[in-house]
């Protein structure tokens, strides 16, 4: 494994804050029986498959602007899985600071009217000097075994995977801004964009009190109740305990942090799905972030969660 760097301190205002969104955070919503249709996509999750995708991200770093040519390597895997699921995969272009790459967009149908739709995205790039396998090829590498196996399931919403650029700084959330215009100018409506942002690490020494370090946490903005409620209740049914959330009384800086704010910004509800970042990483934004730090059966429970709750959404139409 590798060693990190040491490990910037907390600044003690941002520390406090933090400590008290994990008081507000509960201890999960209580498991209910879930759809059976539902328990077989978080089933069919192939933790073979995430290890492969995180290795396959994460070899070198990936900046968007700072390495060029690895980002678009990455971009091109991710979306050439993407393509192997045999849905319909769109290109839609994305430029920050004179540099172009593509998000990766592919839709699986319901038998609704095709105007509604749950969004799940990931950004593929990674920090300058990093090669970024829990940030962020670990919420990448869960997008697309989740898009591989939707199809096999009758929803009645459609399912939306973006992969996208440009969330790392300075990128401005430039992708899952590109995708959020896209989706509103071919008359789309967002029930509930979901950014799986850094799902694989788990610790038993988190840095900040009423944290315990291995479960996933889903924030949101205000009035994403009901969606949390549906995705921590699916997550728990499927693995108890693995998953804690709730909507935050007002914006914060820490529920802004990935690209859902693009989705938010554009009106739709939005929610992050997130593993503590450097609330528990200590390999966060540092070359260290390597596929030998990621938790193998950690990674997939918070997979295996996200795609109960997304089946479980999409489902209830």
């Amino acid at each position: 494994m590798s060693t990190p760097d040491p490990v910037a301190p907390i600044a003690e205002d941002r520390r406090q804050r933090v400590e008290g969104l994990f008081r507000l955070l509960s201890e999960g919503a209580p498991a209910e029986e879930l759809p059976e249709a539902a328990a077989r996509v978080a089933g069919a999750i192939d933790g073979v498959a995430l290890a492969r995708h995180i290795r396959a991200l994460a070899q070198v770093p990936h900046h968007a602007v700072a390495d060029e040519a690895a980002a678009r390597a990455a971009g091109e895997y991710a979306g050439g899985v993407l393509r192997e699921t045999g849905l319909e995969v769109v290109e839609v272009p994305a430029t920050h600071r004179g540099v172009t790459h593509a998000a990766y967009v592919a839709t699986v149908p319901g038998k609704a009217d095709g105007t509604n739709a749950v969004v799940l995205v990931a950004h593929y790039d990674s920090v300058e000097g990093c090669p970024g396998a829990d940030d962020n090829a670990s919420g990448v590498a869960a997008a697309l075994e989740i898009a591989r196996v939707l199809p096999c399931e009758e929803l009645a919403l459609d399912v939306v995977v973006a992969v996208v650029p440009f969330e790392e700084d300075p990128g401005g959330l430039a992708g899952a801004r590109a995708v959020a215009q896209w989706l509103s100018e071919d008359g789309r409506e967002v029930v509930v964009a979901i950014s799986a942002e850094m799902l694989g690490f788990a610790t038993d020494e988190p840095r900040v009190a009423g944290d315990r370090g291995n479960d996933l946490l889903l924030v949101g903005y205000p009035g994403t109740e009901a969606v949390i409620g549906t995705l921590v209740r699916a997550a728990n049914a499927v693995n108890p305990g693995s998953m804690r959330g709730l909507p935050l009384p007002q914006v914060v800086p820490e529920v802004e942090r990935s690209d859902h704010r693009a989705f938010h910004d554009a009106g739709w509800p939005a929610v992050m799905a997130t593993d503590g970042a450097e609330f528990r990483n200590p390999h966060y934004h540092q070359p260290s972030d390597t596929p030998d730090t990621i938790d193998p059966l950690f990674h997939l429970r918070s997979t295996q969660g996200l795609a109960a709750g997304i089946a479980a959404l999409a489902l209830q139409g």
